[in-house]
């Protein structure tokens, strides 16, 4: 293999993985595809994550290691994009591992469909009995209801998933073509939380010819202490309402109403999430939430942008 030009980057952002890191990286050797690179980007841990990732990357040629400063996943998915070079990209989280012929697949059904994005399902694993009674309902939303196939447009393949209450903004469950996301300065932004809806929709709009199967390409594990887990927190709030904006902002690059529509649906659909999360906040972060002169007059402003999209 060439690695100058491998057919797929699969790119991997670590934070204080030390635990879930090693079934994560076996579970890409696992794969029996080999035209890859993996690059993954110590986000600044505190444990023994960077140890392992340089134990791993002894004995294995594909492996490329980088540490950074600590930034949040985007930073790291942004930085790792600045250098792969593979044709297509994947991203995967480190506590989560990939299904057997994941890496085959995502990379043939690319190519002979000439895709730019390619879409698919997740096997969810719960690491105890608690989480499963906790969090089965939060993440039912790891598998499709069905496969919608193939669109000339990624645009009319989000609105069919929007219709159908079917979107999932995870870039885990898609596969990039890489000169996609380059041509159409396509990046995360940098937000600890929901910074995959920002990324998600903005890929959508912008592809052409894209796919979706309802194979389960990737294994989810929910664990305590990640950031789905801790989403219920005042910075979870402070986060989403910098992706919404950063949403709203891409009703003004379509003139197709249809597409409008199944933003503002989504945008909706987000709000009626975030008010039960706050009904499940504790009564300390609640009280956050009103006591936040600095960012007063810019709430204030911010629910008067929502105001059209939410009739209310």
């Amino acid at each position: 293999m060439d690695l100058k030009t491998p057919k797929l980057s699969v790119v991997v952002p670590v934070y204080n993985a030390e635990r879930y890191l090693p079934d994560c990286l076996k579970s890409i050797l696992a794969q029996r595809f080999s035209d890859y690179e993996v690059i993954c980007i110590d986000d600044g841990s505190e444990d023994e994550t960077l140890k392992i990732l340089t134990e791993f990357q002894r004995n294995w040629h594909n492996l490329q290691v980088f540490a950074q400063p600590h930034g949040g996943p985007g930073a790291a998915r942004n930085f790792g994009l600045s250098k792969a070079k593979g044709e297509y990209i994947y991203f995967l989280d480190s506590d989560d591992m990939l299904s057997s012929g994941s890496l085959s697949f995502m990379t043939e059904t690319m190519e002979r469909g000439k895709l730019d994005i390619l879409a698919f399902s997740a096997e969810v694993l719960f690491e105890n009995e608690r989480l499963e009674r906790e969090r089965y309902r939060d993440v039912q939303g790891f598998s499709y209801r069905k496969a919608y196939g193939r669109y000339d447009k990624g645009s009319r393949l989000f609105h069919e998933l929007i219709r159908f209450g079917d979107f999932i903004p995870n870039a885990c469950l898609m596969c990039f073509r890489h000169e996609f996301l380059k041509r159409n300065n396509i990046h995360f932004p940098s937000l600890l939380r929901c910074e995959d809806e920002v990324f998600c929709i903005r890929t959508w709009l912008a592809a052409a010819t894209s796919e979706h199967t309802d194979r389960k390409l990737y294994r989810k594990r929910v664990r305590d202490g990640s950031l789905m887990v801790t989403a219920a927190s005042f910075e979870y709030f402070r986060d989403a309402a910098e992706a919404w904006r950063d949403i709203m902002g891409l009703l003004g690059t379509t003139g197709d109403e249809s597409i409008k529509s199944a933003i503002r649906s989504h945008l909706s659909r987000r709000a009626q999430e975030m008010r039960k999360r706050f009904e499940a906040l504790p009564k300390e972060e609640q009280a956050k939430l009103h006591h936040l002169p600095r960012l007063e007059a810019e709430y204030d402003a911010f629910l008067l942008e929502m105001a059209p999209v939410f009739h209310q």
